[in-house]
This record gives structure tokens, C-alpha cells and sequence, in this order.
């Protein structure tokens, strides 16, 4: 019933239109501050090498 609704309503395809929009431009923006100077992961990098992951098990891909 509620797919059914998501899929042939035409209030439903505007309202998710919406929904995507805000989410795409939240992301772009994001993602922009994040290339243009505003992203720093060295803290995060330090802390992943002095505490590595050990297991016993072997990691398998």
C-alpha cells in the first residue's frame, strides 16, 4: 500500500523530489567545504596507526 503510494502519487514524487534536493545540496556543500582547505584527517590518521586492528583471524578479500 505504501509503495504503491510512493510510486503512482504524484504528491509523493514531489515530495521526494524535495527530500533529494536538500540532501544533494547538503552533501555538495559538504563535500566542497571539505575539498577547499576545511578537512584535516591527521588526527585521525595518527590515532589508526599507533592503535592498529589485531585479530587472530586473517583479513580474507
Amino acid at each position: 500500500m505504501i509503495v504503491k503510494f510512493l510510486r503512482e502519487s504524484i504528491t509523493a514524487a514531489g515530495l521526494l523530489l524535495l527530500i533529494r534536493l536538500y540532501l544533494g545540496y547538503s552533501w555538495l556543500t559538504s563535500g566542497w567545504g571539505k575539498l577547499s582547505g576545511g578537512f584535516d584527517a591527521s588526527g585521525f590518521l595518527k590515532g589508526a596507526v599507533a592503535n592498529p586492528v589485531k585479530g587472530t583471524t586473517p583479513q580474507i578479500f
